[in-house]
């Protein structure tokens, strides 16, 4: 199975996506400093019963970035825009981390976003100084995972594509950085309330970039929402693909 490489543009912002797979629409919004491939191996997995779409947020991977710094909301202006001119229906949205804010944002305006997973998400009020360390904390956790377990050549590939995306992106670094800020440290209760979709928040028991207090706070406010707490920490699922994809076939079939 391969992957299908395309391009949408959206207010002057080349989008670059990744479309795999038939059936029923899945989108995949990945976090801070990845890529939609960083997730390859479990996308390949949900590709065999989902059509996956997922894209390059801009700011990172091969999509473009705004002039102006974003918060969650103008991404999923974006995204619900990408889903309209596909004319996708009954769709599943899944966002990790970064991704996850957006996620929930694009499911309080989108009626046609059925279910909605949201992976160590984004979308509680973060303290952005405490938030940073947190971060940097958990790259050199899944470094520490990484070495340990012998596999340099999945440490190798995602180095060589945070230094491709960080090298395109350089022209607009304050950009991407404000972007990263703004996003994190706003409030979305007004949209965690509008959110309709039947929605899985699933944390890490060890996740030390969002407390559990973010996903209970996440929890409260999403009316049709359960939370799932799973062994491992914020990335848990890039290291367990075949454990995450049991969890959202399940779910999704429930």
């Amino acid at each position: 199975m391969k992957f299908r490489h395309r391009y949408y543009k959206q207010n002057g912002i080349m989008l670059h996506y990744v479309d795999i797979g038939r059936g029923r629409p899945l989108i995949f919004l990945h976090g801070v400093l990845a890529d939609a491939l960083t997730y390859r191996k479990w996308l390949l997995l949900l590709a065999k019963k989902y059509r996956v779409i997922a894209p390059d947020l801009p700011c990172f991977g091969t999509s473009g970035a705004p002039n102006k710094p974003w918060d969650f909301n103008d991404y999923a202006d974006l995204f619900n825009a990408l889903a309209a001119s596909l004319a996708l229906k009954d769709i599943i949205v899944i966002g990790h981390s970064f991704g996850g804010g957006i996620a929930l944002c694009m499911a309080a305006k989108n009626k046609k976003i059925s279910r909605l997973i949201l992976l160590g998400s984004a979308g509680a009020p973060a303290d952005y100084s405490k938030l940073k360390f947190a971060f940097r904390l958990c790259i050199e956790q899944n470094m520490r995972a990484l070495i340990a377990s012998g596999r340099i050549d999945v440490l190798a590939k995602a180095g060589l594509r945070i230094a491709k995306s960080t090298i395109l992106h350089l022209p607009k670094l304050g950009v991407v950085l404000k972007t990263i800020r703004k996003s994190l440290k706003k409030d979305y209760s007004k949209e965690l309330e509008k959110v309709r979709a039947k929605t899985l928040i699933i944390r890490g028991r060890t996740d030390k970039v969002f407390p559990k207090a973010s996903a209970q706070f996440l929890k409260k406010r999403i009316r049709k929402s359960k939370l799932m707490l799973v062994e491992g920490g914020h990335s848990w699922l890039l290291f367990q693909p075949e454990k995450f994809e049991g969890i959202v076939s399940k779910w999704i079939g429930s």
